[in-house]
């Protein structure tokens, strides 16, 4: 029984082995970069910083990722009451990726949509709230060595629903591929 079982088990690992060889697993990694108000936003605050986590699961060439960042930056008026803006961004996307290049250093190209929640500091326009909800929309390229991936991404959202920012992130990491 031990035989059949240990007989199974590598039956199953060698059949999963060309689909970990296509860059698929699970994911941990953080997030660092420039993130710029847009839209009402836009003329009130400068450049900001954006930092954060994210985590994912690409079974095949879709699946899914998550991701939190904190977003800081400063008024581009002296005069402005609210000197420094904050947001925190949370965020589920659906990903879907197409690999550009197998060999050597194999990298890929995907985009991303998905639900955002976005909660704010301050009040802010549109509804001058402080939480707000709608969809984001990401484009990126990835380049992975070993179990380490690393990438540059570019994010617009809320596209609907309360104040947009672009970001512009540097991602890096491990996983299971």
């Amino acid at each position: 029984m031990r035989r059949a079982l240990a007989l199974a088990a590598l039956v199953v690992a060698s059949a999963a082995a060309p689909a970990r060889a296509e860059g698929v697993g699970t994911r941990l990694g953080g997030i660092i970069g420039r993130a710029e108000p847009v839209g009402a936003l836009g003329s009130r605050y400068n450049l900001g910083w954006t930092f954060g986590m994210e985590a994912g699961w690409m079974p095949t060439w879709a699946g899914f990722i998550w991701a939190i960042t904190y977003n800081s930056y400063s008024a581009s008026d002296s005069r402005d009451p609210v000197q420094s803006l904050t947001m925190w961004d949370f965020g589920l996307s659906f990903r879907g990726q197409a690999y550009v290049r197998r060999t050597g250093l194999p990298v890929s190209v995907y985009g991303q949509i998905g639900p955002a929640l976005l909660r704010a500091s301050t009040a802010l326009p549109p509804d001058n709230d402080n939480t707000f909800f709608g969809p984001k929309l990401g484009v990126g390229v990835e380049a992975r060595l070993s179990s380490w991936y690393f990438g540059v991404q570019a994010d617009y959202g809320l596209l609907s629903g309360g104040p947009s920012q672009l970001q512009v992130m540097t991602r890096f990491g491990t996983g299971m591929f």
